[in-house]
């Protein structure tokens, strides 16, 4: 779920320029946790799917700005 249309924007825009699995890879793949899982190569990639992109676009889109606030 995301809170912003911007946010879901610049997700999508990682994905279309090949980059947003780069950004996981390095987020959530360390050291450390090479160590803790005795491994020595973990590789993540990341995949989205179109109609599930302007579907959640769309929900964002559509949202009053009285259901934003909290």
């Amino acid at each position: 779920s995301f809170d912003s249309a911007h946010a879901l924007e610049h997700l999508w825009a990682l994905y279309m320029g090949r980059r947003l699995t780069a950004v996981i890879q390095e987020i959530l793949v360390d050291k450390t946790l090479l160590r803790a899982t005795h491994t020595m190569k973990l590789i993540l990639r990341a995949k989205l799917w179109e109609d599930e992109y302007k579907a959640c676009k769309e929900e964002l889109t559509d949202r009053s700005p009285s259901r934003l606030q909290l």
